[in-house]
């Protein structure tokens, strides 16, 4: 068993360096190619749509690993999915109606309206990632980690070098992540088709919101907080101070913030799974935390 969860970290870290290394390379190309204030508007973007994706992420779809039985866990994904798409409409009808100035988004211009499309796929994607984890796709993890930048920093290369300003960081951004999206989708519908297919039922989705309200109760509003405070500087500096600063801000956080990345995000889904496998199996996950 620790074998299999040393292996599992070693499969994430892989994908975690890769998906890391890549942004480190092109660093010094992309900073000639698009200017700081390019990267402080992407950053107010980043940020708003990560509090947006609070409101779908940070509460049932930390359930999907809790079940014994896949029978739950599938009536999980199939309701965060739902509530990611419900919300999404409903965000994007919002700022149809009031626009940017209403939240003091000016500085986002026609790219708000993609918004609810980067949180939908957020929602989307933390449900597929948290199943994935269940189910040990730690390769399929691993290679959606290393999608998304080799995706995006091509378009973001090409397109910075021909069109001005920040539409090119904006494009690779939101493609990036929709083809990480997709690729972890496929695998789970060639393997798991029969499981959603099997399970599917609206009056367990009933009875599973009322088992786990609890998540909503204490996630969600720890989350938030969470959140809000990590991402404080850049809504600061975005309406107080000029893009720029937001920008160079952005750029030296998440460069500084790397090196604790390799080892944390690989290490915490793979316990994560194995946490609830002890808990189930033994009452506790003493063992693996230690």
């Amino acid at each position: 068993m620790k074998s299999e969860f040393l292996k599992n970290v070693a499969t994430l870290f892989t994908g975690t360096i890769l998906s890391q290394v890549l942004p480190i390379i092109f660093a010094p190309v992309m900073t000639r190619i698009f200017d700081p204030s390019d990267y402080g508007i992407l950053a107010l973007y980043m940020a708003v749509s990560g509090l947006m994706s609070v409101f779908i992420t940070s509460h049932y779809t930390h359930a999907i690993l809790i079940p014994r039985q896949n029978r739950d866990s599938v009536n999980i994904v199939i309701f965060c999915v739902f509530i990611s798409f419900i919300f999404s409409i409903f965000s994007l009808i919002v700022f149809g109606i009031f626009g940017g100035h209403y939240f003091g988004l000016d500085a986002l211009g026609w790219w708000i309206y993609f918004l609810p499309l980067s949180v939908f796929l957020g929602g989307f994607g933390a449900s597929l990632n948290n199943w994935s984890n269940r189910r040990k796709y730690y390769r399929l993890l691993a290679l959606s980690r290393v999608i998304s930048p080799a995706i995006s920093i091509p378009i973001q290369l090409i397109f910075g070098l021909t069109i001005k300003g920040s539409f090119g960081l904006f494009l690779g951004f939101i493609v990036g992540q929709s083809v990480s999206v997709f690729v972890i989708l496929l695998y789970v519908l060639r393997e798991d088709n029969i499981l959603f297919r099997k399970y599917f039922s609206y009056y367990r989705i009933r009875y599973i919101l009322r088992k786990f309200v609890r998540f909503l109760y204490y996630s969600f509003p720890a989350d938030f907080i969470n959140r809000l405070i990590n991402q404080m500087p850049v809504l600061l500096l975005s309406k107080y101070s000029d893009p720029s600063n937001v920008g160079n801000y952005n750029l030296s956080q998440r460069m500084l913030g790397l090196p604790s990345a390799f080892i944390s995000s690989s290490v915490v889904e793979v316990f994560r799974e194995r946490a609830v496998a002890d808990y189930h199996q033994y009452g506790n996950c003493l063992s693996i935390f230690k």
